[in-house]
């Protein structure tokens, strides 16, 4: 029997914990005070560095990014609690932006190690894989891009990169559900890696085969029961393009192309 996909999720974040100068708990004992306020949360200990007296000044530390973030909210700057962050070259100080590196600029050794991963895109409510998907994923230094099949399987090829140096990964589906994006993805090689969408209709209610007014329509009433069907109206739009095949123009659209002839 194969096991229900598991959506996937961020890399644990290394976290660097210290006591606050700023305030009353530098007599207390770190490892104390991080036993008893941290008691809660998921959190593996990785270290501990000492000061000359032989008292802990630092703690490094690895927890999901949900309890990082909720932790250094709960502390509200009694304790201080940041990502250990490597140092990279050419990255922007204090950038929340993921930037996508530029292939064409960088240069890799010919040794440079191949990572391929596998990423399966399903939709949250009836876990059928979604096809046509958009998939990218960025690295610190290479990036690569993808279409999902029948099977809403793509395989990605990065040069240069591995499960730990990984930016970002990024999924936008044809139709019919909300885009995917995900900060320090923890892929796995050798695996399927499931992401979940979350489809439209979750939020709006019959949608895609019911007309949908957004705030803006609704303030203009457009939402209203009229007295008008618009039948036997003709409606002639001179535009720089238009999609004939669309679904709301039926098949009774028509269209002339004058752009080839000659002026």
């Amino acid at each position: 029997m194969s096991s229900t996909p598991q959506q996937l999720q961020s890399r644990p974040v290394r976290t660097i914990v210290a006591k606050s100068r700023a305030n009353n708990l530098e007599s207390l004992e770190l490892n104390a005070l991080f036993g008893a306020m941290f008691a809660s949360y998921d959190i593996r200990s990785l270290g501990t560095i000492y000061n000359s007296s032989g008292e802990a000044d630092l703690m490094l530390a690895e927890l999901s990014a949900n309890d990082f973030e909720q932790l250094k909210n709960a502390t509200q700057g009694q304790l201080i609690v940041e990502e250990d962050q490597p140092i990279d070259l050419f990255q922007p100080v204090n950038s929340d932006t993921a930037l996508m590196p530029n292939a064409d600029s960088n240069i890799l050794p010919m040794e440079a190690e191949e990572l391929t991963v596998s990423i399966v895109v399903r939709d949250s409510s009836t876990q059928h894989p979604v096809q046509h998907a958009a998939v990218y994923l960025i690295g610190s230094v290479w990036y690569a891009n993808g279409i999902t099949d029948a099977n809403g399987r793509v395989e990605l090829t990065l040069f240069g990169e591995t499960p730990d140096t990984l930016k970002t990964l990024m999924v936008k589906p044809a139709r019919n559900a909300w885009s995917f994006w995900l900060e320090k993805p923890a892929i796995q090689p050798g695996r399927d890696n499931d992401v979940w969408l979350k489809p439209i209709s979750a939020q709006i209610p019959g949608f895609p085969d019911s007309e949908t007014f957004g705030w803006g329509q609704t303030a203009m009433g457009l939402n209203a029961t009229v007295p008008y069907t618009g039948q036997g109206v003709k409606v002639g739009i001179i535009d720089s393009g238009g999609y004939l095949g669309h679904d709301d123009l039926g098949d009774d659209a028509m269209g002339e192309d004058f752009t080839q002839e000659r002026t």
